[in-house]
């Protein structure tokens, strides 16, 4: 089964037709590139209480949620703030390793406050809405994520079990579900599973269970 992204432009003028969205399309091929499967594109307006009500929508059915736009420094620039409000936990590192690697192109990459975090096992990402600087802050931060986007799975089974629930159980919506000491998926009209080889960032499919 395939990771699931959703991708937000945030923009008045684009929210308002006013302007095309050219940073959505190309981060969403990127996201295909890269083997992810597109379950959720919308636009905002740069408004903190819609964008984080879309966050935590899109993090119930996609596991990793990209923004584009409002990460400026002007009033309207509110993204950070309503990513900040619904994250569990901040990854701060990955905001740092795209502003160095914006850096090499423009010294005003340091003015970008995107920020990246966790919403339950799904991954929140800040990109510029520059579509070139949206690309290439995808770009240096994708080998990072499957094996981020794993842990958050993992931890989320280990939390399952501690509470005594089937270890099968569904870890979000639209997510994939883990069995531990390899893969497990029930055959369709038969009784028994087929085992599939463990492979690192390897995710189950969704009619996988444990006998």
């Amino acid at each position: 089964m395939k990771l699931t992204a959703a991708v937000l432009t945030i923009s008045d003028s684009s929210f308002r037709g006013e302007r095309e969205d050219l940073s959505g399309p190309r981060l969403q091929q990127c996201l295909k590139d890269a083997g992810f499967e597109i379950s959720i594109t919308k636009t905002l307006p740069d408004e903190a209480q819609q964008i984080a009500a879309a966050l935590r929508i899109a993090a119930s059915q996609a596991r990793f949620v990209l923004t584009t736009g409002g990460t400026g420094v002007s009033p309207r620039d509110v993204t950070p703030e309503a990513t900040r409000k619904v994250c569990d936990r901040l990854l701060d590192g990955v905001g740092e390793l795209m502003r160095a690697e914006g850096l090499k192109q423009t010294p005003f990459a340091v003015l970008s406050r995107g920020v990246c975090g966790t919403i339950g096992v799904s991954l929140v990402l800040n990109l510029p809405g520059n579509p070139a600087g949206a690309e290439q802050s995808l770009k240096v931060v994708l080998p990072v994520i499957p094996h981020a986007l794993d842990l958050l799975a993992r931890a989320r089974i280990r939390q399952i079990q501690a509470d005594g629930a089937p270890v099968a159980r569904a870890v979000g919506a639209g997510c994939p579900r883990y069995v531990p000491g390899g893969l497990e998926s029930a055959e369709q009209g038969g009784h028994g599973t087929r085992r599939q080889p463990e492979h690192p960032g390897q995710l189950a499919r969704p009619d996988a269970r444990v006998l």
